[in-house]
């Protein structure tokens, strides 16, 4: 679903973010990283005291 929505954005970081922090199997997760992770990103605009998550290549709040 998300290749056909054909975002400017790569959502499909922050959705396999929340995958993998529900606790998802690694075999969905991966579908989402085999689009790739080419960008940072961040997960809401104008966020405040963000940190950066290497592995999606997105910044999300704090102790989130």
């Amino acid at each position: 679903m998300i290749r056909k929505l054909g975002h400017a954005y790569p959502y499909h970081q922050a959705v396999g973010f929340y995958l993998d922090k529900a606790g998802y199997p690694k075999e969905r997760v991966e579908r989402l990283r085999a689009i790739g992770i080419h960008f940072d990103f961040y997960l809401a605009n104008k966020m405040r005291d963000a940190e950066y998550v290497p592995e999606w290549r997105l910044y999300v709040p704090k102790g989130l």
